[in-house]
Protein backbone atom coordinates (compact mmCIF):
# COMPACT_ATOMS: atom_id res chain seq x y z
CA UNK A 1 0.00 0.00 0.00
CA UNK A 2 1.16 3.70 -1.17
CA UNK A 3 0.94 6.11 1.45
CA UNK A 4 -0.31 9.26 0.53
CA UNK A 5 0.43 12.99 1.29
CA UNK A 6 -1.79 15.12 2.09
CA UNK A 7 -2.40 18.46 0.57
CA UNK A 8 0.54 16.95 -2.27
CA UNK A 9 -0.32 15.77 -5.61
CA UNK A 10 -1.80 12.86 -3.97
CA UNK A 11 -1.61 10.10 -6.58
CA UNK A 12 -2.54 6.40 -5.59
CA UNK A 13 -0.29 3.43 -6.17
CA UNK A 14 0.57 2.89 -10.45
CA UNK A 15 -0.67 -0.04 -11.67
CA UNK A 16 -1.32 -1.30 -15.42
CA UNK A 17 -3.46 1.35 -17.58
CA UNK A 18 -5.39 -0.40 -20.36
CA UNK A 19 -5.45 1.45 -23.85
CA UNK A 20 -8.84 3.07 -24.50
CA UNK A 21 -10.04 3.30 -21.22
CA UNK A 22 -12.66 5.76 -21.91
CA UNK A 23 -15.25 7.30 -24.36
CA UNK A 24 -18.48 9.25 -24.24
CA UNK A 25 -21.19 6.95 -24.49
CA UNK A 26 -22.83 6.15 -28.21
CA UNK A 27 -25.46 3.50 -27.39
CA UNK A 28 -28.49 3.80 -25.48
CA UNK A 29 -27.60 1.02 -23.02
CA UNK A 30 -28.54 0.86 -19.34
CA UNK A 31 -26.18 0.35 -16.34
CA UNK A 32 -27.76 -3.29 -16.27
CA UNK A 33 -25.95 -5.25 -12.92
CA UNK A 34 -23.23 -2.92 -12.48
CA UNK A 35 -24.39 -1.99 -8.87
CA UNK A 36 -22.05 0.21 -6.79
CA UNK A 37 -22.95 -1.38 -3.62
CA UNK A 38 -24.75 -3.42 -0.82
CA UNK A 39 -26.34 -2.65 1.72
CA UNK A 40 -24.54 -4.18 5.00
CA UNK A 41 -25.83 -5.53 8.64
CA UNK A 42 -24.68 -4.29 11.56
CA UNK A 43 -21.48 -2.27 12.62
CA UNK A 44 -19.24 -2.65 15.78
CA UNK A 45 -16.62 -0.01 17.63
CA UNK A 46 -15.82 3.40 16.63
CA UNK A 47 -12.04 4.00 15.57
CA UNK A 48 -10.62 7.64 16.60
CA UNK A 49 -11.87 10.51 14.65
CA UNK A 50 -9.10 11.35 11.73
CA UNK A 51 -7.62 14.38 11.94
CA UNK A 52 -7.78 17.60 9.66
CA UNK A 53 -3.99 16.79 8.59
CA UNK A 54 -6.18 14.78 5.49
CA UNK A 55 -8.59 17.55 5.04
CA UNK A 56 -10.68 17.77 2.08
CA UNK A 57 -9.91 21.69 2.12
CA UNK A 58 -6.08 21.04 1.30
CA UNK A 59 -6.65 18.48 -2.08
CA UNK A 60 -6.25 20.01 -5.44
CA UNK A 61 -8.68 20.70 -7.61
CA UNK A 62 -9.93 19.31 -11.01
CA UNK A 63 -12.18 20.52 -13.61
CA UNK A 64 -15.21 18.11 -14.66
CA UNK A 65 -17.30 18.71 -18.21
CA UNK A 66 -20.99 20.06 -16.38
CA UNK A 67 -19.71 20.56 -12.99
CA UNK A 68 -19.97 24.23 -11.33
CA UNK A 69 -20.36 24.10 -7.52
CA UNK A 70 -21.98 20.67 -6.00
CA UNK A 71 -24.57 19.60 -8.64
CA UNK A 72 -28.19 18.19 -8.22
CA UNK A 73 -28.99 14.78 -8.61
CA UNK A 74 -32.12 13.28 -10.06
CA UNK A 75 -32.82 9.76 -7.89
CA UNK A 76 -35.82 7.56 -9.27
CA UNK A 77 -36.93 6.25 -5.51
CA UNK A 78 -40.35 4.46 -7.03
CA UNK A 79 -40.78 2.40 -10.41
CA UNK A 80 -44.11 1.87 -12.46
CA UNK A 81 -46.20 2.39 -8.92
CA UNK A 82 -49.80 3.35 -9.64
CA UNK A 83 -50.31 4.79 -6.33
CA UNK A 84 -47.93 7.33 -3.60
CA UNK A 85 -48.38 9.05 -0.19
CA UNK A 86 -46.70 11.94 -0.48
CA UNK A 87 -46.43 14.04 3.08
CA UNK A 88 -44.67 17.01 4.60
CA UNK A 89 -42.33 16.75 7.32
CA UNK A 90 -40.92 19.41 9.55
CA UNK A 91 -41.67 23.31 9.17
CA UNK A 92 -45.05 24.26 10.21
CA UNK A 93 -46.18 20.85 9.86
CA UNK A 94 -44.84 19.49 13.06
CA UNK A 95 -42.75 16.00 12.63
CA UNK A 96 -45.60 14.22 11.23
CA UNK A 97 -46.84 14.31 7.24
CA UNK A 98 -49.62 16.72 7.58
CA UNK A 99 -47.69 19.52 6.62
CA UNK A 100 -48.88 21.36 3.47
CA UNK A 101 -47.90 19.68 -0.20
CA UNK A 102 -47.46 22.14 -2.54
CA UNK A 103 -48.36 20.57 -6.08
CA UNK A 104 -47.14 22.34 -9.46
CA UNK A 105 -47.82 20.60 -13.33
CA UNK A 106 -44.66 20.65 -15.60
CA UNK A 107 -45.11 22.35 -19.01
CA UNK A 108 -42.52 20.78 -20.17
CA UNK A 109 -38.98 19.62 -19.35
CA UNK A 110 -37.70 21.16 -16.62
CA UNK A 111 -40.58 23.63 -16.81
CA UNK A 112 -43.25 24.35 -14.77
CA UNK A 113 -46.62 26.13 -15.65
CA UNK A 114 -47.05 29.28 -15.12
CA UNK A 115 -49.60 28.85 -12.42
CA UNK A 116 -48.87 29.17 -8.93
CA UNK A 117 -48.24 26.19 -6.89
CA UNK A 118 -51.27 24.97 -5.36
CA UNK A 119 -50.93 24.00 -1.19
CA UNK A 120 -53.01 20.80 -0.42
CA UNK A 121 -52.91 19.20 3.10
CA UNK A 122 -50.48 16.27 3.37
CA UNK A 123 -50.59 13.89 3.10
CA UNK A 124 -51.47 13.28 0.04
CA UNK A 125 -52.52 10.16 -2.14
CA UNK A 126 -51.06 10.63 -5.92
CA UNK A 127 -52.74 8.24 -8.70
CA UNK A 128 -52.69 9.25 -12.44
CA UNK A 129 -56.21 8.91 -14.29
CA UNK A 130 -56.28 9.44 -17.65
CA UNK A 131 -54.75 12.84 -19.01
CA UNK A 132 -54.70 13.61 -15.38
CA UNK A 133 -52.58 13.61 -11.98
CA UNK A 134 -54.82 13.02 -9.25
CA UNK A 135 -53.92 14.08 -6.66
CA UNK A 136 -56.96 13.32 -2.88
CA UNK A 137 -55.52 15.13 -0.07
CA UNK A 138 -55.85 14.80 3.88
CA UNK A 139 -59.15 15.91 3.83
CA UNK A 140 -60.68 13.96 0.79
CA UNK A 141 -60.85 17.45 -1.83
CA UNK A 142 -59.80 15.69 -5.02
CA UNK A 143 -57.31 17.94 -7.23
CA UNK A 144 -56.38 17.25 -11.05
CA UNK A 145 -52.86 18.49 -12.83
CA UNK A 146 -52.84 17.77 -16.75
CA UNK A 147 -50.49 15.10 -17.24
CA UNK A 148 -47.69 17.31 -19.54
CA UNK A 149 -44.25 16.55 -18.64
CA UNK A 150 -44.84 15.62 -14.95
CA UNK A 151 -46.16 16.65 -11.63
CA UNK A 152 -43.76 18.51 -9.29
CA UNK A 153 -44.49 18.13 -5.44
CA UNK A 154 -42.55 19.83 -2.95
CA UNK A 155 -42.42 20.70 0.94
CA UNK A 156 -42.41 24.87 -0.34
CA UNK A 157 -43.86 27.20 -2.74
CA UNK A 158 -40.02 28.25 -3.66
CA UNK A 159 -39.67 24.65 -4.61
CA UNK A 160 -42.48 23.73 -6.35
CA UNK A 161 -42.28 26.84 -8.55
CA UNK A 162 -38.66 25.90 -9.73
CA UNK A 163 -36.61 23.16 -10.97
CA UNK A 164 -33.51 23.92 -9.46
CA UNK A 165 -34.85 25.45 -6.51
CA UNK A 166 -32.79 22.21 -4.77
CA UNK A 167 -32.37 22.74 -0.83
CA UNK A 168 -29.34 23.70 1.06
CA UNK A 169 -26.96 22.39 3.24
CA UNK A 170 -28.56 21.26 6.28
CA UNK A 171 -32.09 21.06 4.96
CA UNK A 172 -33.26 18.56 7.03
CA UNK A 173 -33.70 20.80 9.48
CA UNK A 174 -36.50 22.43 7.22
CA UNK A 175 -39.98 21.48 5.70
CA UNK A 176 -39.21 17.74 3.75
CA UNK A 177 -41.12 16.15 1.49
CA UNK A 178 -41.86 12.21 2.26
CA UNK A 179 -42.98 9.10 0.28
CA UNK A 180 -44.73 6.46 1.96
CA UNK A 181 -43.75 7.81 4.99
CA UNK A 182 -39.44 7.97 4.10
CA UNK A 183 -38.26 11.49 4.43
CA UNK A 184 -36.55 13.32 1.56
CA UNK A 185 -34.88 16.40 1.30
CA UNK A 186 -35.54 17.59 -2.36
CA UNK A 187 -38.21 17.84 -4.70
CA UNK A 188 -40.48 15.37 -6.30
CA UNK A 189 -40.99 14.93 -10.08
CA UNK A 190 -43.89 12.27 -10.87
CA UNK A 191 -43.22 10.66 -14.16
CA UNK A 192 -45.95 9.23 -16.34
CA UNK A 193 -44.78 5.55 -17.73
CA UNK A 194 -47.55 4.90 -20.34
CA UNK A 195 -45.28 2.27 -21.94
CA UNK A 196 -46.20 -0.01 -19.03
CA UNK A 197 -49.63 0.86 -18.68
CA UNK A 198 -51.85 4.59 -18.84
CA UNK A 199 -52.01 4.41 -14.98
CA UNK A 200 -48.36 3.84 -14.29
CA UNK A 201 -45.41 6.37 -13.10
CA UNK A 202 -42.30 6.55 -11.23
CA UNK A 203 -41.25 9.08 -8.37
CA UNK A 204 -38.44 11.03 -8.54
CA UNK A 205 -36.11 13.05 -6.18
CA UNK A 206 -34.30 15.88 -7.54
CA UNK A 207 -31.85 16.59 -4.42
CA UNK A 208 -28.02 18.14 -4.15
CA UNK A 209 -25.90 15.86 -3.90
CA UNK A 210 -24.20 16.27 -0.91
CA UNK A 211 -27.43 15.75 0.59
CA UNK A 212 -28.24 12.34 -1.68
CA UNK A 213 -24.77 10.84 -0.23
CA UNK A 214 -25.91 11.16 3.46
CA UNK A 215 -28.63 9.28 2.89
CA UNK A 216 -26.36 7.10 0.77
CA UNK A 217 -23.92 6.30 3.37
CA UNK A 218 -26.08 6.10 6.11
CA UNK A 219 -27.60 3.24 3.77
CA UNK A 220 -24.33 1.80 2.54
CA UNK A 221 -22.66 1.29 6.04
CA UNK A 222 -24.03 0.39 9.61
CA UNK A 223 -23.95 3.01 12.47
CA UNK A 224 -21.20 2.37 14.75
CA UNK A 225 -18.18 2.00 12.19
CA UNK A 226 -15.14 3.61 12.04
CA UNK A 227 -15.21 7.61 10.73
CA UNK A 228 -12.59 6.64 8.32
CA UNK A 229 -14.76 4.08 6.61
CA UNK A 230 -17.50 6.54 6.50
CA UNK A 231 -14.74 8.68 4.56
CA UNK A 232 -13.56 6.59 2.05
CA UNK A 233 -17.13 5.67 1.20
CA UNK A 234 -18.11 9.26 0.88
CA UNK A 235 -15.56 9.32 -1.69
CA UNK A 236 -16.17 6.50 -3.40
CA UNK A 237 -20.00 7.19 -3.54
CA UNK A 238 -19.66 10.74 -4.95
CA UNK A 239 -17.14 9.71 -7.39
CA UNK A 240 -19.60 7.24 -8.90
CA UNK A 241 -23.18 9.24 -8.34
CA UNK A 242 -20.99 12.04 -10.58
CA UNK A 243 -19.98 9.58 -13.07
CA UNK A 244 -23.61 7.78 -13.69
CA UNK A 245 -24.89 11.22 -13.43
CA UNK A 246 -22.92 12.45 -16.22
CA UNK A 247 -23.30 9.11 -18.28
CA UNK A 248 -27.13 9.20 -17.59
CA UNK A 249 -27.48 13.04 -19.37
CA UNK A 250 -24.91 12.07 -22.09
CA UNK A 251 -27.46 9.36 -22.73
CA UNK A 252 -30.64 11.46 -22.51
CA UNK A 253 -32.37 10.01 -19.72
CA UNK A 254 -34.96 10.96 -17.13
CA UNK A 255 -33.19 10.22 -14.15
CA UNK A 256 -29.31 9.74 -13.18
CA UNK A 257 -29.45 7.23 -10.08
CA UNK A 258 -31.66 4.38 -8.77
CA UNK A 259 -31.74 4.68 -5.31
CA UNK A 260 -31.20 0.85 -4.72
CA UNK A 261 -28.34 -1.18 -5.20
CA UNK A 262 -28.79 -0.92 -8.68
CA UNK A 263 -26.68 1.67 -8.35
CA UNK A 264 -26.46 2.73 -4.72
CA UNK A 265 -28.55 2.47 -2.02
CA UNK A 266 -30.47 5.58 -0.61
CA UNK A 267 -32.37 6.10 2.52
CA UNK A 268 -33.50 9.35 2.38
CA UNK A 269 -32.75 12.39 4.15
CA UNK A 270 -30.18 11.71 6.72
CA UNK A 271 -30.46 13.23 10.34
CA UNK A 272 -26.90 13.70 11.61
CA UNK A 273 -24.39 12.06 12.77
CA UNK A 274 -21.04 10.68 11.72
CA UNK A 275 -21.96 9.51 8.23
CA UNK A 276 -23.41 12.67 7.79
CA UNK A 277 -20.38 14.05 8.87
CA UNK A 278 -18.08 12.38 7.06
CA UNK A 279 -20.02 13.29 3.68
CA UNK A 280 -19.03 17.31 5.12
CA UNK A 281 -15.77 16.50 5.98
CA UNK A 282 -15.30 15.50 2.29
CA UNK A 283 -17.43 17.73 0.33
CA UNK A 284 -16.87 17.79 -3.66
CA UNK A 285 -14.01 15.20 -2.94
CA UNK A 286 -13.71 12.40 -5.72
CA UNK A 287 -11.26 9.88 -7.47
CA UNK A 288 -10.47 11.03 -11.12
CA UNK A 289 -8.32 8.20 -13.69
CA UNK A 290 -6.28 10.36 -16.41
CA UNK A 291 -8.85 13.71 -15.93
CA UNK A 292 -12.31 12.35 -15.61
CA UNK A 293 -14.22 11.05 -12.83
CA UNK A 294 -13.50 7.71 -11.89
CA UNK A 295 -16.49 4.77 -11.68
CA UNK A 296 -15.47 3.77 -8.42
CA UNK A 297 -17.54 0.56 -7.98
CA UNK A 298 -17.24 -0.94 -4.23
CA UNK A 299 -19.34 -4.49 -2.54
CA UNK A 300 -19.38 -5.65 0.54
CA UNK A 301 -16.83 -8.11 0.69
CA UNK A 302 -14.47 -9.22 -2.02
CA UNK A 303 -13.52 -12.59 0.23
CA UNK A 304 -9.40 -11.35 -0.01
CA UNK A 305 -9.48 -11.86 -3.77
CA UNK A 306 -10.55 -8.61 -6.02
CA UNK A 307 -12.48 -8.30 -8.99
CA UNK A 308 -11.79 -6.45 -12.44
CA UNK A 309 -14.11 -4.09 -13.67
CA UNK A 310 -13.64 -5.25 -17.23
CA UNK A 311 -14.24 -8.94 -16.78
CA UNK A 312 -17.23 -8.26 -14.84
CA UNK A 313 -19.14 -6.03 -17.02
CA UNK A 314 -19.01 -5.19 -20.86
CA UNK A 315 -16.55 -3.11 -22.55
CA UNK A 316 -17.48 -2.40 -25.53
CA UNK A 317 -18.59 0.82 -26.92
CA UNK A 318 -20.39 3.58 -24.36
CA UNK A 319 -18.79 1.11 -21.52
CA UNK A 320 -15.18 1.74 -21.95
CA UNK A 321 -15.16 3.13 -18.61
CA UNK A 322 -14.78 -0.40 -17.56
CA UNK A 323 -10.82 -0.79 -18.59
CA UNK A 324 -9.87 1.95 -15.98
CA UNK A 325 -6.76 1.01 -14.47
CA UNK A 326 -8.22 1.91 -10.69
CA UNK A 327 -10.82 -0.83 -11.15
CA UNK A 328 -8.74 -4.04 -12.14
CA UNK A 329 -7.88 -6.09 -9.58
CA UNK A 330 -4.34 -6.79 -7.92
CA UNK A 331 -3.14 -8.86 -5.50
CA UNK A 332 -3.76 -7.46 -2.08
CA UNK A 333 -3.86 -8.50 1.89
CA UNK A 334 -7.05 -10.62 2.80
CA UNK A 335 -8.51 -7.78 4.58
CA UNK A 336 -12.38 -8.03 6.06
CA UNK A 337 -12.29 -11.39 7.48
CA UNK A 338 -14.68 -10.17 10.12
CA UNK A 339 -17.46 -10.28 7.48
CA UNK A 340 -20.22 -12.59 7.84
CA UNK A 341 -19.58 -12.94 4.21
CA UNK A 342 -16.06 -13.61 4.15
CA UNK A 343 -16.63 -17.17 3.61
CA UNK A 344 -19.39 -19.00 2.97
CA UNK A 345 -21.43 -22.41 2.35
CA UNK A 346 -24.46 -23.08 0.13
CA UNK A 347 -26.05 -27.06 -0.60
CA UNK A 348 -28.34 -26.82 -3.58
CA UNK A 349 -29.50 -29.91 -5.66
CA UNK A 350 -27.89 -31.07 -9.40
CA UNK A 351 -31.82 -30.52 -10.49
CA UNK A 352 -32.52 -26.82 -9.15
CA UNK A 353 -29.34 -25.32 -10.74
CA UNK A 354 -29.50 -27.27 -13.61
CA UNK A 355 -32.74 -25.75 -14.36
CA UNK A 356 -31.72 -22.30 -13.44
CA UNK A 357 -28.92 -22.06 -15.41
CA UNK A 358 -30.84 -23.66 -18.46
CA UNK A 359 -33.12 -20.74 -17.78
CA UNK A 360 -31.03 -17.84 -17.64
CA UNK A 361 -29.58 -19.59 -21.54
CA UNK A 362 -32.71 -19.50 -22.72
CA UNK A 363 -33.34 -15.79 -21.34
CA UNK A 364 -29.70 -14.81 -22.71
CA UNK A 365 -29.83 -16.32 -25.85
CA UNK A 366 -26.71 -18.45 -24.37
CA UNK A 367 -26.05 -22.52 -25.13
CA UNK A 368 -26.40 -23.14 -21.62
CA UNK A 369 -29.78 -23.03 -22.99
CA UNK A 370 -29.30 -26.93 -23.75
CA UNK A 371 -27.65 -27.90 -20.39
CA UNK A 372 -29.03 -31.63 -19.78
CA UNK A 373 -27.48 -31.91 -16.51
CA UNK A 374 -24.18 -31.04 -14.49
CA UNK A 375 -21.22 -33.32 -14.17
CA UNK A 376 -19.17 -30.93 -12.65
CA UNK A 377 -18.33 -26.88 -12.43
CA UNK A 378 -13.98 -25.89 -12.59
CA UNK A 379 -13.02 -22.75 -12.77
CA UNK A 380 -11.15 -22.05 -16.43
CA UNK A 381 -9.70 -18.79 -16.14
CA UNK A 382 -8.56 -16.39 -12.76
CA UNK A 383 -7.29 -12.86 -12.70
CA UNK A 384 -3.88 -11.25 -11.05
CA UNK A 385 -5.54 -11.86 -7.59
CA UNK A 386 -6.36 -15.45 -7.92
CA UNK A 387 -10.02 -14.82 -8.42
CA UNK A 388 -11.89 -16.79 -10.99
CA UNK A 389 -13.59 -14.90 -13.97
CA UNK A 390 -14.65 -17.25 -16.23
CA UNK A 391 -16.29 -21.47 -15.42
CA UNK A 392 -16.49 -24.16 -16.90
CA UNK A 393 -19.62 -26.17 -17.03
CA UNK A 394 -19.78 -29.75 -18.08
CA UNK A 395 -22.35 -32.26 -18.36
CA UNK A 396 -22.92 -35.77 -19.01
CA UNK A 397 -21.47 -36.88 -21.98
CA UNK A 398 -18.58 -34.14 -21.59
CA UNK A 399 -20.04 -31.41 -23.34
CA UNK A 400 -18.88 -27.98 -21.56
CA UNK A 401 -19.95 -24.67 -21.08
CA UNK A 402 -18.15 -21.97 -20.68
CA UNK A 403 -19.64 -18.85 -18.32
CA UNK A 404 -18.41 -15.71 -16.78
CA UNK A 405 -18.07 -15.93 -12.75
CA UNK A 406 -20.79 -13.28 -12.27
CA UNK A 407 -23.35 -14.37 -15.01
CA UNK A 408 -22.46 -18.03 -13.47
CA UNK A 409 -23.36 -16.27 -9.82
CA UNK A 410 -26.42 -14.34 -10.82
CA UNK A 411 -27.95 -17.62 -13.18
CA UNK A 412 -27.97 -19.83 -10.48
CA UNK A 413 -29.51 -17.41 -8.42
CA UNK A 414 -32.67 -16.43 -11.19
CA UNK A 415 -36.01 -16.94 -10.56
CA UNK A 416 -38.73 -17.70 -12.87
CA UNK A 417 -39.38 -20.81 -15.30
CA UNK A 418 -41.02 -22.82 -12.62
CA UNK A 419 -38.08 -22.67 -10.26
CA UNK A 420 -39.09 -21.84 -6.49
CA UNK A 421 -37.93 -18.82 -4.84
CA UNK A 422 -34.76 -19.22 -2.98
CA UNK A 423 -34.18 -18.18 0.68
CA UNK A 424 -31.27 -16.00 1.46
CA UNK A 425 -28.97 -18.31 2.49
CA UNK A 426 -29.28 -20.07 -0.46
CA UNK A 427 -28.21 -17.31 -2.68
CA UNK A 428 -25.18 -17.46 -3.99
CA UNK A 429 -22.97 -14.54 -2.49
CA UNK A 430 -20.22 -13.64 -4.74
CA UNK A 431 -18.89 -15.13 -8.04
CA UNK A 432 -15.96 -16.61 -6.29
CA UNK A 433 -16.53 -20.43 -5.52
CA UNK A 434 -15.68 -23.40 -5.29
CA UNK A 435 -18.06 -26.96 -6.22
CA UNK A 436 -18.52 -29.86 -5.30
CA UNK A 437 -20.94 -32.24 -6.67
CA UNK A 438 -21.81 -36.06 -4.19
CA UNK A 439 -24.75 -37.99 -5.97
CA UNK A 440 -27.97 -34.79 -6.36
CA UNK A 441 -26.22 -32.76 -3.59
CA UNK A 442 -24.27 -29.83 -4.97
CA UNK A 443 -22.31 -28.04 -1.99
CA UNK A 444 -20.69 -24.75 -3.06
CA UNK A 445 -18.18 -22.72 -0.76
CA UNK A 446 -17.36 -19.23 -1.63
CA UNK A 447 -15.68 -15.97 -0.49
CA UNK A 448 -17.47 -12.84 -0.26
CA UNK A 449 -20.59 -10.98 -0.87
CA UNK A 450 -20.75 -8.84 -3.91
CA UNK A 451 -18.88 -8.01 -7.30
CA UNK A 452 -15.92 -7.62 -5.43
CA UNK A 453 -14.65 -4.86 -7.60
CA UNK A 454 -12.84 -1.57 -5.86
CA UNK A 455 -13.73 -0.89 -2.72
CA UNK A 456 -14.34 -3.74 -0.13
CA UNK A 457 -17.11 -2.10 2.73
CA UNK A 458 -15.92 -4.59 5.47
CA UNK A 459 -12.24 -3.45 4.91
CA UNK A 460 -12.71 -0.77 5.54
CA UNK A 461 -13.87 -1.36 9.13
CA UNK A 462 -11.13 -2.96 9.19
CA UNK A 463 -8.59 -0.56 8.29
CA UNK A 464 -10.31 1.95 9.73
CA UNK A 465 -10.32 0.40 12.88
CA UNK A 466 -6.41 -0.18 13.11
CA UNK A 467 -6.24 3.92 12.42
CA UNK A 468 -6.13 4.10 8.74
CA UNK A 469 -7.31 7.69 7.09
CA UNK A 470 -9.78 7.46 4.43
CA UNK A 471 -7.10 8.32 1.81
CA UNK A 472 -4.82 4.93 3.21
CA UNK A 473 -7.86 3.28 2.56
CA UNK A 474 -8.99 4.76 -1.09
CA UNK A 475 -5.08 3.93 -1.87
CA UNK A 476 -5.93 0.31 -1.15
CA UNK A 477 -8.94 0.07 -3.33
CA UNK A 478 -8.16 2.32 -6.30
CA UNK A 479 -4.48 2.02 -7.20
CA UNK A 480 -3.84 4.64 -9.68
CA UNK A 481 -6.47 6.82 -9.35
CA UNK A 482 -6.00 10.61 -8.35
CA UNK A 483 -7.85 11.96 -5.28
CA UNK A 484 -9.25 15.82 -5.98
CA UNK A 485 -11.64 18.39 -5.38
CA UNK A 486 -14.32 18.78 -8.21
CA UNK A 487 -15.95 21.86 -6.62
Amino acid sequence: MAALLAGVGVVLASCSQPAGWYAPPTASATTGSQTAGTPQGEGAAVAPAVGRAESADRLPRVALSGIVGAPEMRVRLLKGVREARVGAIGGSGGQGEGGGVYAAALGGPGAVSGRAPTRLSGPVVVRLRGQAWEVTDATGLVGRFPVGEGLRLAATPEQARRWNAVPAQGSRQGPRVSVNGKAYAGVLELAARTEIDATAFDVLEQVGVEEYLKGVVLAELPRGWPVAAYQAQAVAARSYALHERWRSRRLGERFDVESDVGDQAYGGSAAGGPASDAVDQTAGVVLTWRGAVLRAYYSSTSGGRPASAQDTWQTGPGYEYNLSGPIQAQARPEYGQTSPHFRWTVTRTRGDLTSRLRHWGRRNSDTLAGLTGIERVTVSEKNAAGRPTKYLVVQPGGQSYTIGAESLRWACNLDGAGARPLATGDRLRSGDMEWTITGEAVTIRGRGFGHGVGLDQWATKELGERGKGWQEILSLFYPGARIERAY
